[in-house]
């Protein structure tokens, strides 16, 4: 004979409710831990690829803007004092951009991401050189005419090149965090259905 519920005691009743309730909880539970881990995934994946994606990126490019300011007052110096210690901030600058952009390398999560790296390396390396080999011995020279000639005509229009290409590459990591954060949005709703 089958027992129904009727045939059951009251304090059998009540432990089988009990442990129906217990069940329930517990997958309510678990269902509640997994959304969670999967937020916190979500939050670590945007906080630790593309805000320090971000930031890295911003310091590269910032120190560019301010190697940019510093050859300018390069050519506009005609004291040897001022232009080596001009030339020393630079080649501090400089090792900030090549530092960022070396330590974005660990960072890279793409083919795109990689592709803007490469070109920002390969552009700021042509730019230095530029710098090194036209620039820099006009401007020694106090050929303020020359020096400033070569940033118009060559300096200027890669700088250009140069930063489109930091400020894309910033929007790109910033869309990839609006990418986790949906990703992550879409998770947690679907674990709460």
């Amino acid at each position: 004979k089958v027992y129904a519920m009727k045939n059951l005691t009251i304090s059998m009743r009540l432990i089988i409710l009990i442990a129906c309730s217990v069940i329930g909880l517990l997958v309510v539970g678990l269902i509640g831990y997994s959304a969670a881990m999967d937020a916190e995934r979500g939050v670590n994946q945007i906080r630790d690829d593309s805000l320090v994606s971000i930031k890295t990126i911003g310091e590269a490019r910032a120190a560019f803007q301010s190697i940019r300011i510093n050859v300018y007052a390069h050519a506009m110096n005609t004291e040897v004092t001022g232009m080596e210690a001009t030339e020393k901030r630079i080649h501090e600058l400089e090792k900030i951009v090549n530092e960022s952009l070396k330590k974005y390398e660990k960072l890279v999560s793409s083919e795109d991401d990689k592709s803007f790296l490469a070109a920002e390396q390969r552009d700021f390396l042509t730019y230095k050189s530029i710098f090194q080999e036209k620039m820099l011995p006009k401007s020694r020279g106090r050929d303020t005419q020359g020096a400033m000639q070569v940033m118009r005509e060559e300096l200027r229009p890669l700088a250009l090149v140069i930063q489109k290409s930091f400020d894309n590459h910033v929007l790109f990591n910033e869309s990839m965090a609006d990418r986790y954060a949906k990703q992550l949005s879409e998770a947690t709703a679907t674990k709460k259905k």
